[in-house]
């Protein structure tokens, strides 16, 4: 569908905003719950409470990963930077909205 990680990134963030109801701002709001959800955990709970929130993050993609038929490690490994492509999604994708301008398989539209 796509060739790269450039197009596709572009490709995605077009629509992004409508898995959310059109709003960018509840994306925003997914993506740093998303991506700071263990802040709280910290701050408001023992040490061993966040211990076990990440027991439960790890547990929760191990069961996606068995189930979708994707490799157990590679997924866990690759966790972080799946973060880092949604953040990256999100900041394209305000960007586009800003400038109204999106870039989709090399047309501007």
């Amino acid at each position: 569908m796509y060739n790269n990680y450039r197009e596709a990134l572009h490709g995605l963030a077009r629509s992004a905003r409508f898995f959310f109801g059109g709003s960018i701002v509840f994306g925003w709001v997914y993506v740093l719950f998303s991506l700071l959800g263990w802040l709280p955990v910290l701050l408001a709970f023992p040490l061993f409470d966040l211990v076990i929130y990440f027991l439960l993050l790890f547990t929760m993609r191990t069961f996606i990963s068995q189930i979708s038929g994707q490799s157990i490690i590679k997924n866990l490994i690759l966790m972080p930077l799946q973060q880092i492509g949604l953040l990256h999604l999100f900041i394209i994708a305000t960007k586009q909205l800003i400038v109204k301008k999106t870039l989709w398989r090399g047309r501007r539209i």
